[in-house]
């Protein structure tokens, strides 16, 4: 069984205030770790991570992060082992600033990369970039550019899915409708006219 999530973290931002600029709202409940639909932490890092078990849920879908970057720089993950699939990027105002992501199908050194990478980038994709060299070598059983996406988005935030952190994830619910002007931003996102 592999994993088929996405998330997000918010820069400077509480758990509470990531949940709420998401339609989200604190369920009062915690986990270990995040099996909720949605969960979220707070990391020393600074970062507060919204995870959603669902692979390219509409969180992280260009129209949401467009709207939530609005508030704060945001770094999206997205997450599908099953196929061998992952991306990360990051926005801020709005706009898309970078965006890295590698597809197998496409090819066992495939990374598609976009925009002004950050700085971490280099040192994680000639790493990896290595580790695959020496494996194709070898068995060519791993595919170590899977996670350059992912350990982009590690370096920055301080998080990565499959790696235990010492804190509890906060269990997010969707926030009820307040009549038909009311709800939460993907209430508000989504809302047909």
């Amino acid at each position: 069984m592999g994993y088929a999530i996405s998330w997000i973290a918010f820069k400077d931002t509480t758990v509470a205030q990531a949940a709420g600029l998401l339609g989200l709202s604190l369920s009062g409940e915690t986990e270990e770790e995040p099996e909720s639909m949605f969960s979220g932490v707070h990391l020393d890092s600074g970062w507060s991570v919204v995870v959603i078990n669902e692979y390219a849920h509409t969180f992280v879908r260009e129209r949401t992060l467009r709207q939530v970057s609005a508030a704060a720089y945001i770094v999206a993950a997205s997450i599908e082992e099953h196929v061998m699939f992952s991306s990360s990027e990051g926005w801020e105002n709005g706009n898309l600033i970078w965006k890295v992501a590698h597809a197998s199908e496409s090819g066992p050194r495939h990374l598609q990369e976009h925009g002004l990478l950050p700085k971490e980038y280099l040192s994680v994709k000639e790493r990896l970039l290595a580790a695959q060299q020496r494996e194709d070598e070898n068995s060519r059983e791993v595919d170590y550019m899977f996670d350059v996406p992912l350990e982009l988005a590690e370096a920055i935030v301080g998080f990565k899915h499959d790696k235990a952190i010492d804190a509890r994830f906060e269990v997010f619910e969707p926030e009820a409708r307040e009549g038909p002007a009311g709800g939460g931003l993907l209430s508000r996102l989504f809302r047909k006219t």
